[in-house]
This record gives structure tokens, sequence and C-alpha cells, in this order.
């Protein structure tokens, strides 16, 4: 128990400070100090970056001590079974390729800043909230209490919950307004956990979330995750549909290593 704890400790606090680091008044000021030295805003804003791979890290770290397992391997920083390239790339393609399409036709998807959303978006997002939502949330505490425990449900369950609410403002009013973003990216990280656990590799959920959201970009939608037009929704709908086709058809086998959890 001492590792779950530790690894949601790790990962929901690293969340949390992130969230609410602009309200202290000595971290304003120390980026306006920064800004006047003429420090660019990508440069500032890594903070957030370093903060959560080094929570990431700490977390994976802790659990590896505490169970004795390679810390890469308890998040699922591992090979996984086999197939899972190709079950990752190809369920991917359809908006991926889909939302290039759309954005083209629609006389190209860039803006002046796609090449910072496209770094937040297709890099930082994927890599950070895969590994605290899924590796540290899910990955360990599967890894601690076995493949049949029922408290992998709740651990599920527990970072679905945690993942819609990254994407939604902190307040009444911003859960009430935000209520489609939160159903679409809580039943994305019941998802991505799922893909997880089948695949026993952490790259699957990274690869598909970074997939995912360049073509949403590309595609040129707006709204969010709870919004986007007819087309781009028809095209995630069909990547989440040959995803997971493509694992169920390539996780029928005994886990390779016989537990059923990435650890």
């Amino acid at each position: 128990m001492a590792a779950i704890a530790a690894a949601w400790l790790c990962g929901v606090g690293a969340f949390v400070l992130v969230r609410l680091r602009g309200t202290w008044p000595s971290y304003v000021a120390l980026h306006r100090w920064l800004a006047e030295l003429g420090v660019p805003p990508a440069v500032r804003n890594l903070d957030s970056l370093v903060l959560q791979l080094s929570a990431a890290a700490l977390g994976a770290w802790l659990g590896g001590r505490l169970l004795q397992q390679p810390p890469r391997h308890l998040i699922g920083l591992r090979r996984g079974r086999p197939g899972w390239r190709r079950a990752a790339l190809l369920g991917g393609a359809p908006l991926l390729l889909g939302g290039l399409g759309l954005g083209l036709a629609a006389g190209g998807p860039w803006s002046d800043d796609w090449l910072a959303k496209a770094w937040s978006g297709w890099v930082r997002a994927p890599l950070v909230e895969e590994l605290l939502c899924r590796g540290l949330l899910v990955g360990v505490t599967a890894a601690a209490l076995g493949p049949q425990h029922r408290g992998r449900l709740a651990a599920v369950l527990g970072n679905a919950a945690v993942f819609a609410l990254l994407h939604v403002e902190w307040s009444l009013d911003g859960i009430a307004t935000g209520w489609p973003t939160l159903l679409v990216t809580g039943l994305g990280g019941l998802w991505y956990a799922w893909l997880l656990l089948r695949w026993q590799t952490l790259w699957v959920p990274i690869l598909l979330h970074a997939m995912m959201n360049a073509g949403w970009q590309l595609a040129g939608a707006t709204g969010g995750a709870g919004g986007g037009g007819l087309w781009p929704n028809l095209l995630r709908a069909g990547t989440i549909a040959l995803a997971t086709w493509l694992t169920v058809r390539g996780t029928r086998r005994a886990p390779r290593n016989g537990s059923g959890s990435p650890g």
C-alpha cells in the first residue's frame, strides 16, 4: 500500500502544484523578473514539464524500491506484448491522416502558433499525462495489487477522474460548462488505462494519445476534446474502434509475463 500511496501522491500532487502555481505571489514575481530579463514564455513555462517529469521519476523510484521491481517497468516503460507498435501506429492513423487531409482541404492547418501547439499537444501532454495518470496511478497500483485484485478497477476509475479534471477549469462553473470535455476525457482515461493493461506497455497509450492530439489539431477542430465538428469526431471514433479491435485481436494470447499487469 505504501507504493500505491507514493505513486498517487506524486502523480496527483504534481498536477495540483502545476495548476495552482500561478496563484503564488512569489512564483508570479519570479516569472515577471524573468520576463524583464527577456526570457521567452516557452522557456519560462518549462518549469511545469520539469516538475511533472521529476514527480513521475520520483514516484517510479519509490514504487520500485518498495515493490522490488525496476522503476521503468513498473510504470510501463517496457517492450510489452508483441505487436504493440503495429496496433498503436495503425490504430492512430485514421485521425492523424484524416485530420491532415481535412486541414489541407480547408487551406492548411497551420497558424502562427502551430509549433507551440504541436509541442504542447503532440509531445508534452501525451508524455506527462500518460506517465503520471496511467504510469503511476494505474501501473504502480496494478503491480502492487496483482492481476486479480478489485482495487485495480478503483485505480482505473480514479485515473479517469483525475485525467478528466486536468482538462477543465477547477471551479463549479468550469465543471458545469465543461461537462462534455469531462465526459470525453474521462472515457479517454478509461480507454488509455485499458490499453496499458492489455499491452503491458505505456508506449501504446503514449503513441495513440500523441497521434490523436496531432490529428485533432491538424483538422482544425475547435472546442477542446468535447468539441470538434462531424468529420473530426467520426475520425476519432474510427481511430478508437480500430485501435480497440487491434488490441482485442492482438492480446488474446496469455500475458507475456504471466501476470497481466504492466509491472
